[in-house]
């Protein structure tokens, strides 16, 4: 079966979710009084635990995440006071995976970091095999900060290095030295974290050629896993974004080309592609393990995940939601003793039959159309009728196969599983999404 051609695959690009959650994020509204206390009153399982750490030294034009710039590293103390009341809510909960995000968790000192792991440890407890990983900045992230995490048990790295072109990083207003990525890479491998780094196709002045040069000096570094993003331009909802010159972006067609060359070269490398834009070496757990897709990616380690901080999301006992997300005003409703919660979803069993479904298209590819019927009671050919008509042209190109006992997503369509989970979410034209490539 012959790979898609950029022109093939820039064809069928469409708006449509990422699809960390379903329903995804836009079409939640505010939850009734008394929602998220009870959700999390019946948490059962030990949990993942995200903490938004909203800071960062500067604004990267392409971001797409909640952040404040902040000069002062008092701004850090004041929000580890907010946090704290934060946690002082919460019930006691078993957790087996604790992720730091951002913004930059590591714009905050030592002394803060180890304060911020006292507070959420007050209330959530680690398990014994408890995964401990950052986000971090490679302009700004130091040694000292990374023997201070190890020493407290990370052992995994997240760096969003987007991209090593000099010209493409000037356009966005991002710092960054290559060999500056190499050394905090190799100094955390000696100590046996593993990484994962984020790259971004799409950004302007970005060539396929660059983008190549770019997967060439990853690659060099061998990291575990790899994030591969298409550039999300939405600039009605990230104002900063508007200081970007849109006539430097790429083409959908440039765009697709860039999309194929991390799928070929990557794989080429010895990487296993994970769902539509994750790579991972053959003996990663994301390989060799079941996983499930949420609000921190893909991870072998699924159920309940609550976040603390702005902006960030919970999704517990079949609730999820959404905190305060403008750091101002998270302050205040602490400070208030308000409620945090913006807007949230409580799902429905409906709800559950299409998570599933777009869930195993996410990790898998596929969906086992008989294990889903025998879950959920419903015949899916005439439950999901009007999707499997609207994949109709995705299988005529050989994009998507259909039978009685699957749905599955073909290499050649890989790229376009987004697209194909779209077909089962009927609220996928109520909002703006970025592009699907």
């Amino acid at each position: 079966m012959p790979r898609l051609t950029p022109a093939e695959l820039a064809r069928f690009d469409r708006p449509g979710p990422r699809y960390t959650s379903y329903p995804t994020v836009p079409n939640w509204t505010e939850l009734p009084p008394g929602t998220v206390e009870d959700a999390l009153s019946r948490m059962d399982h030990p949990a993942q635990l995200y903490v938004h750490v909203p800071f960062c030294e500067q604004q990267c034009r392409f971001c797409g995440c909640t952040q404040v710039v902040a000069g002062r590293q008092s701004a850090g103390d004041t929000y580890l006071d907010r946090l704290d009341a934060q946690v002082e809510r919460m019930p006691h909960f078993a957790v087996h995976r604790i992720h730091l995000g951002g913004g930059t968790p590591t714009w905050l000192d030592t002394t803060q970091l180890r304060r911020l792991a006292r507070i959420i440890t007050r209330r959530a407890r680690p398990m014994p095999d408890c995964e401990l990983s950052v986000e971090a900045d490679p302009e700004i992230t130091t040694l000292d900060q990374l023997r201070m995490l190890t020493s407290m048990g990370f052992r995994r790295l997240s760096l969003g290095v987007q991209s090593f072109d000099e010209r493409v990083l000037t356009a966005v207003d991002r710092p960054q030295l290559t060999h500056r990525v190499g050394e905090l890479v190799g100094f955390v491998k000696e100590r046996g974290w593993t990484t994962n780094l984020d790259l971004m196709y799409g950004l302007p002045h970005q060539t396929p050629d660059s983008f190549s040069e770019t997967l060439e000096q990853v690659v060099g570094l061998r990291p575990e896993r790899l994030a591969i993003f298409g550039y999300a331009h939405v600039p009605w909802i990230r104002r900063h974004q508007q200081k970007i010159d849109e006539s430097a972006l790429l083409g959908v067609e440039e765009r697709a080309a860039c999309a194929l060359l991390a799928q070929e070269q990557l794989t080429a490398a010895g990487y296993v592609p994970i769902g539509f834009d994750h790579f991972a070496l053959p003996d990663d757990p994301l390989v060799t393990e079941p996983r499930s897709r949420g609000f921190m990616g893909y991870s072998t380690r699924g159920g309940d995940m609550v976040g603390l901080g702005p902006s960030a999301i919970s999704d517990v006992a079949g609730v999820m939601w959404q905190d305060e997300p403008k750091l101002g005003a998270w302050m205040r409703k602490l400070d208030q003793g308000e409620r945090l919660d913006q807007r949230g979803w409580i799902r429905t069993s409906e709800d559950h039959l299409r998570e599933a479904v777009i869930g195993s298209l996410m990790c898998d590819l596929v969906v086992d159309i008989e294990a889903v019927e025998a879950v959920f009671g419903v015949e899916f050919g005439t439950h999901f009728a009007d999707a499997l008509d609207e994949l109709h042209s995705l299988v005529q190109q050989d994009l998507v196969e259909v039978d009685l006992q699957t749905i599955r997503v073909t290499e050649r369509g890989r790229l376009l599983t987004r697209l194909v989970a779209r077909a089962f979410d009927p609220a996928a034209t109520a909002a703006r999404f970025s592009q699907t490539v």
